[in-house]
């Protein structure tokens, strides 16, 4: 249980809320990444295990398709001012990535989250303390 830092989203949140500028992987800002609410989650599971969809497929799933950029700029309305460092990263593939939903959304899946409520929940779990800091969390980059 708890934030894992080694997701984007999480990890510039607590770098956010310590006031450290955001570490982006130079190559990686304008890459598309799929990104899923946990209550998404919750909701395709529990549509696929109602409705009995054992057939086998592959079902993607995702809140938003968006690039780090996005991410970034969605965080920045909540707190104005935060820095960014791009750095470079062996561990980057520079790749782009778009989970295609429509399957899932055939069988009547549609996604309530949003990127935007997610970053905001979680800066206030971060600024309540109710969080492991960045350096606790530990996370891999």
């Amino acid at each position: 249980p708890g934030i894992q830092y080694h997701t984007a989203v999480n990890r510039f949140c607590a770098q956010a809320v310590a006031r450290q500028p955001l570490e982006i992987w130079r190559t990686a800002i304008d890459q598309y990444r799929p990104y899923l609410d946990v209550g998404d989650a919750a909701r395709a599971i529990r549509l696929v295990v109602t409705n009995g969809h054992f057939d086998g497929r592959v079902y993607n799933v995702a809140t938003i398709n968006a690039t780090v950029r996005h991410v970034v700029e969605t965080l920045s309305r909540y707190v104005p001012g935060v820095g960014m460092a791009c750095v470079d990263s062996p561990h980057m593939n520079g790749h782009s990535y778009s989970a295609d939903t429509s399957r899932i959304r055939q069988l009547g899946f549609a996604g309530t989250g949003s990127l935007a409520q997610g970053i905001r929940e979680t800066l206030a779990q971060l600024a309540a303390g109710d969080a492991p800091t960045v350096s606790e969390g530990g996370g891999r980059r």
